[in-house]
Order: C-alpha cells, then structure tokens, then sequence
C-alpha cells in the first residue's frame, strides 16, 4: 500500500493554556511552514501524533490545516511588513474589512484595529474565507 504525503496528518497541540483547537498538518505545511503557532498566544504549538487518514482528508482536519496555515501566513505577512501601525508600536498590513484598517500582532496574537486604534480578535467578525481574502 502507498500512503501519499496528504494522506498523514500531523497533529499539534496548544499547551500554552489557550482553549484553542488542535492544529492537523501535512508533512509538507511542516517542511513549509514549521512548528505551528497557537493562535491565541503565538507560542510553538507541541507535536502530538500522527494520523494516517486511508480514506482521504477529513474536511475537519482539512479545515484546520487551512486555518493554521492562513493564521501563521498572516502572521509572516505582519512581520514582513514595511508598514509602522499608526496605533501601536509595531508592524501591521493595511486593510480594509469590516470597520478594521490594521492587522498587527499584539502580545502574540494576530489583532485587528479599528480607525480609534481599538483591539480586536481575529474571528471577532471574520471567518476563514475572510481571513483568506487577506493574503491575497
């Protein structure tokens, strides 16, 4: 029997305390990518097991590969940003969804920011397909 890469599943875990879900990558969103990061806090998440899915890809551990990978992608784009918030002392990325014009990195973890420089959660008012729309 030949198991295709997509077909082993790695699974993190949030031992930082965050009540956050497990994080199910591929080999290669690993060799990409690396540790996976708590979205809360942005510590390393910790390596738990590995699954091997025979049947294909769960759409829920396919929908949390996606999110760990878009979460840690926004992430790289903040740091990478030439862009000083105009609200904190830091980076953030321009953007313009919902009542947000930042995305910057407090204590952490991804933050939007309103026009008054107020705080708010990743998933306050967006979803995955938002968050999506961001990279591109």
């Amino acid at each position: 029997m030949i198991v295709r890469d997509e077909q082993v599943l790695t699974v993190w875990t949030s031992k930082c305390g965050c009540d956050v879900d497990d994080v199910v990558w591929t080999p290669d969103c690993y060799e990409d990518m690396g540790t996976p990061i708590c979205p809360e806090c942005g510590d390393d998440m910790t390596y738990s097991h590995t699954d091997v899915n025979l049947d294909g890809d769960s759409i829920d551990n396919e929908l949390k590969r996606l999110t760990g990978l878009t979460e840690r992608m926004l992430m790289d784009m903040v740091e990478s940003s030439d862009v000083e918030s105009t609200h904190i002392l830091g980076k953030a990325i321009e953007v313009n969804i919902f009542d947000y014009v930042e995305l910057t990195i407090v204590d952490g973890k991804l933050t939007f920011l309103d026009n008054n420089g107020q705080h708010y959660s990743l998933y306050a008012d967006c979803d995955l397909t938002d968050l999506i729309d961001l990279l591109n």
